[in-house]
């Protein structure tokens, strides 16, 4: 529905004033000096669809304003006294009337009041949640999700520094290169020990060698005297000679050091074995950390790839329309950096896509907008078969109308 016909009487400055855009009005031009009334027949326009109205409107010296829209479907009338509440009434084309006339045009006013830049001076987050209602699009659960992926993404990074610290640490205090191979500790600790058994079992041989050795001296002393019990003594000697050759042989002279060399070598192999084992383990746990990060990373794509996917898929009141955590963005830019043009094309947009029944679009501030902002307005209006109601400031003492017919 657009506005066929607009009568206002005692409107703020305006005595009487009727326009007619027609069925293929498309745009509605005001002009004249300040003051002579543009903005309060602009202004007529949301007075009669909304239950909103200043102080005052009534002119001056006069007991009563009335505002008409003829919308083609409907007929309205709004009274208002200039003390009391106002009447509104809606005729059908039909002949009918509309019974909760305010309810009945509250469900078909969009939510800009019909400003195109309205919605380019609210705040960011307002923007965002009202493109959300518009087109229908929730992010809520997938932004929480975001949010939980992007904790265990810092999580993971922070876990994967930390080992990479341990890590560097643990090679600038003279680690073994990991990249060779080293002997297993266990298997050095089990050689270590046969090594020192080795030792053990030769100083118990030596041991038992110089006690052999005392007693067959012993027994050489006591055949010295007892040289009378030769035989005894001969066989007591010989004995112990082969107790001691035995023993003797067992020691192998009683030189350890080739054993406690290997021992010494065991032992550093060892040393180098368990910090081999140290850099093992640090290396693996730096890997997995950076493997898990880079899965938290690779988990936090797929979830802005579906974010994406959802905005895509999202009616939008115009394509590049998205947005992200805490915005609107066009063309993937916050909407505070769009050119003059763009910020029209965007606050047309979701002008018209909040006004779907009553295609009505006002804009009071057109002095600001050079002739080819408004040739861009101008076209998408057209476009979309939409009408708007423009003011501008001229040298004309009384209001002067222009309507533009669709082509």
């Amino acid at each position: 529905m657009k506005i066929i016909g607009l009568k206002a009487e005692n409107t703020k400055r305006i005595t009487a004033i009727e326009i007619k855009p027609g069925e293929n009005g498309n745009v509605v031009t005001l002009r004249g000096k300040n003051g002579v009334g543009k903005s309060s027949v602009i202004d007529s326009i949301f007075w009669a669809l909304t239950g909103k109205m200043p102080d005052g409107l009534v002119k001056d010296g006069e007991d009563r304003a009335s505002i008409t829209l003829n919308l083609g479907e409907y007929i309205i009338k709004k009274t208002i006294p200039k003390s009391g509440p106002a009447t509104l009434t809606i005729k059908a084309a039909t002949g009918g009337e509309i019974k909760s006339p305010q309810k009945f045009l509250d469900n078909l006013v969009g939510s800009l009041s019909f400003d195109p830049l309205a919605f380019m001076t609210m705040p960011p987050r307002e923007q965002r949640k009202m493109l959300i209602e518009l087109s229908g699009l929730n992010t809520e659960q997938i932004d929480a999700e975001k949010k939980t992926a992007l904790d265990l993404v810092n999580e993971k990074k922070f876990k994967a520094k930390h080992a990479a610290e341990a890590m560097e640490k643990w090679r600038q205090e003279d680690g073994p290169d990991i990249s060779q191979d080293v002997p297993d500790q266990n298997i050095l600790e089990k050689q270590l020990q046969q090594e020192k058994d080795k030792k053990q079992k030769i100083i118990l041989a030596k041991i038992k060698l110089d006690g052999a050795h005392t007693e067959l001296k012993k027994a050489m002393e006591r055949l010295a005297r007892l040289f009378g019990d030769v035989k005894d003594a001969e066989s007591e000697v010989k004995m112990l000679s082969g107790v001691y050759e035995g023993i003797q042989k067992e020691f192998q002279g009683g030189d350890t050091s080739p054993i406690e060399s290997n021992i010494k070598t065991i032992e550093a192999q060892i040393v180098l074995a368990k910090a081999w084992k140290t850099g093992t383990e640090l290396h693996k746990k730096c890997t997995e950390a950076f493997q898990e990060s880079e899965a938290a990373q690779n988990a936090v794509k797929e979830i802005d790839d579906k974010r994406k996917q959802m905005i895509a898929d999202a009616k939008m009141p115009i394509d590049g329309l998205s947005v992200s955590e805490d915005s609107v963005l066009f063309n993937s830019r916050p909407l505070a950096v769009l050119s003059g043009a763009e910020s029209l094309t965007v606050g047309l947009a979701m002008a018209m896509s909040l006004n779907p029944e009553i295609k009505v679009i006002r804009m009071k501030d057109a002095a600001l907008l050079d002739s080819e902002n408004l040739a861009i307005i101008k076209k998408l209006v057209k476009g979309k078969d939409f009408q708007i109601w423009i003011e501008q400031v001229s040298d004309d003492k009384e209001i002067k109308v222009i309507i533009e017919e669709e082509n």
